[in-house]
């Protein structure tokens, strides 16, 4: 005889404005949507900005005695980059050996109380092409119709996000290999220090290989896109910052 598994609700928050909100809808509406725990993944590359205010929401659950959990990978980012060398475009091994462990270490937890986990995930109404027909999976955001402008326009000048979203629609790992010269030019403004750290691994990466990091032209090394990053996409960010 089959016995139905006890339903575990759990709100999966990265820390940014999409995540933000869909918390916002959960407890606004708990009838809706039960909430059992609220869950952070630490795979160590998070967004500085997304870790102050994973420390605001904690402070917000407290209050409404909901549990919150923040969950590391089993090995973190260093430990994987001297296996692996460092995360590039073509090969993002830091998405799946990291946040993946993250969430599976979730499953294990709750699967060995006897429960099932059922997410919620905040894509929002416009994100098709990111949803997956999961029976585990919720998205409120999808189910009120929410866009992640509408989302945008509400938050660019809430101070918890820092000015992020003054320049940026989206907020994401540091020094991801898939983000943009200005997401890479907002570290080298305000971590200027691990900027220059993880330039040198790119450094490494391309005379290691003999290749370059960023792009397939090999007009673009590192030193190259180092000065671009500096001369064209950090003054233009400080630009933003002011103007608005």
């Amino acid at each position: 005889m089959n016995i139905e598994k006890r339903k575990i609700y759990v709100a999966n928050l990265s820390g940014g404005k999409d995540s933000l909100f869909m918390l916002k809808i959960i407890l606004c509406n708990p009838q809706k949507y039960p909430l059992h725990y609220v869950v952070h993944f630490d795979i160590g590359i998070n967004n500085i900005i997304e870790c102050n205010v994973w420390n605001y929401i904690c402070k917000i659950l407290d209050i409404y005695n909901i549990k919150h959990i923040t969950i590391k990978p089993e090995k973190t980012y260093e430990e994987l980059i001297t296996k692996n060398d460092i995360a590039t475009r073509r090969v993002r091994w830091c998405n799946s050996q990291l946040k993946m462990n993250c969430v599976k270490q979730l499953e294990r937890w709750v699967n060995s109380q006897g429960g099932e986990v059922i997410h919620y995930i905040g894509y929002c109404a416009d994100e098709n092409r990111r949803f997956k027909d999961n029976k585990n999976h919720i998205y409120p955001l999808v189910l009120e119709n929410i866009y992640e402008n509408d989302i945008l326009q509400s938050v660019k000048d809430n101070p918890i996000f820092e000015g992020w979203y003054k320049s940026f629609n989206r907020l994401g790992c540091r020094f991801c290999p898939c983000g943009t010269y200005k997401e890479w030019a907002w570290e080298y403004i305000y971590n200027k220090e691990d900027f220059e750290k993880q330039f040198e691994l790119v450094r490494d990466y391309e005379r290691k290989y003999n290749t370059t990091y960023f792009q397939s032209n090999p007009k673009y090394n590192a030193d190259y896109v180092y000065n671009i990053i500096i001369k064209k996409y950090a003054p233009m960010i400080l630009k933003e910052q002011e103007n608005d």
